[in-house]
């Protein structure tokens, strides 16, 4: 018995030493998950008979994933140094506050463990060895299997349902679903693997820029045909979105690679792909940009509505905020008996942000960023275009795949993953 025992206790210290040494990937697989919404809804609360999906509480592929990364990661670390006290101090005082001022405590509570969840990554990343190229790798080619989706459901014009991928159904003929309408034709935009559009935009501009990193150096010639070939599909798949401020974005990065950089045939050729679908849907085109189009003028409206809900609750919680993930409860008590998806945040991070921490919040998030000494000249130069979709959408700090992608790509920031 005794030595079954000391034969199964080696045996695990083995396993547990060869998952240690391979913990790097894990964490490509964790970011190879992220774009998929692979999911266990645990609490799916309705308001008034509808779905309430900002009020869900959800168990992610990505968590089962990280939860086995974090346990690795801390049987592996030697020793823990508390650093940066203060830095913790303010975080626990931040994050106590928020939650009693919160109405919804048990929504407050998620929303504060995914922002946890984010910062244990940035730590993660500083602490452990892991190759830049395979981490860029590993999102490219889960977001090129999310863009041929993407393409897949915009040509055949409906996307099928499946639970293990984490995909909803839609179809251009049912009410509800992003399309295009022009005269009596619609036509649907491609999801791929998420809950819209927009989001499988801003998620494929941040693919596009880590594929034209790539190209732009030379040692990785080896791989340069696959990178061409998922870089078009990544292309292909953003103009079927139809997402005006991704699509912008593009054409900046674009004209940034083709006037500043040595390398200008791919560029050139992404250019022009993207004037081919221009030319060939040209209908479309000139739908998304006039927006005379009735769902067009209609989503026009309902994004000035939501900016002037926003700056009604920032009004009235401009020094403590709503509590994070509270912002559509303060809409349900604000503007009671609405169907449920009036409630939805509103399209811009900066005002929803200010909604649910508050000038308080924002201050204390400045004072950390000044003790932790961040290079800004690097900050605002890598994650520019991120913020710039900060104005656009919300998924960025309402999904938690936004929220975990925003942290991949800050906390590469000190490691120069990005340097180009």
């Amino acid at each position: 018995m005794k030595d079954f025992r000391r034969k199964s206790l080696s045996l695990f210290n083995w396993i547990l030493r060869f998952a240690q040494d391979r913990i790097c990937y894990l964490l490509y697989l964790f970011v190879f998950l992220i774009p998929w919404q692979i999911r266990w809804i645990i609490w799916d609360p309705q308001i008034n008979a509808g779905t309430w999906e900002y009020g869900r509480i959800s168990l992610y592929a990505f968590d089962v994933i990280f939860i086995f990364l974090l346990i690795l990661f801390l049987f592996n670390i030697n020793n823990i140094k508390i650093k940066n006290f203060k830095l913790i101090l303010l975080a626990v005082i931040f994050f106590i506050f928020n939650f009693i001022i919160a109405d919804d405590k048990l929504i407050n509570f998620y929303w504060l463990l995914r922002i946890l969840q984010g910062v244990l990554l940035v730590w993660i990343l500083s602490k452990i060895n892991f190759s830049k190229i395979k981490l860029v790798a590993s999102f490219i080619a889960s977001m090129t299997l999310s863009a041929s989706f993407g393409i897949y459901q915009f040509l055949t014009q409906s996307a099928f349902a499946n639970k293990w991928l984490g995909l909803a159904m839609h179809s251009a003929s049912e009410l509800g679903h992003s399309v295009i309408e022009t005269g009596s034709e619609r036509w649907l935009r491609a999801y791929g693997s998420f809950s819209h559009p927009n989001i499988l935009a801003g998620f494929l501009v941040v693919a596009i820029i880590f594929c034209l990193w790539l190209l732009n150096k030379k040692e990785y010639k080896n791989i340069k045909l696959l990178l061409v070939i998922g870089c078009y599909l990544l292309i292909v798949a953003l103009f079927f979105t139809f997402s005006r401020a991704s699509l912008l974005i593009f054409l900046v990065i674009i004209f940034y690679y083709i006037f500043f950089k040595k390398n200008k045939f791919i560029p050139i050729t992404c250019l022009l792909l993207i004037i081919f679908l221009s030319i060939m849907y040209l209908p479309l085109v000139k739908t998304r940009i006039i927006g005379n189009e009735r769902l067009e003028v209609k989503s026009n409206i309902e994004r000035i509505s939501g900016y002037n809900q926003a700056f009604k609750i920032i009004k009235n919680n401009i020094l403590l905020g709503t509590g994070i993930g509270n912002y559509t409860v303060e809409l349900q008590k604000t503007y009671p008996n609405q169907p449920a998806y009036f409630y939805q945040p509103v399209h811009n991070i900066y005002l929803l942000v200010l909604a649910e921490i508050g000038l308080m919040g924002v201050i204390l998030f400045f004072i950390i960023l000044y003790i932790k000494h961040y290079n800004y000249k690097i900050i605002f130069l890598y994650f520019s275009i991120i913020l710039f979709l900060f104005f656009f959408d919300h998924f960025w700090w309402t999904l938690p795949s936004g929220i975990l992608l925003v942290f991949v790509i800050f906390s590469t920031l000190d490691r120069k993953v990005l340097e180009m």
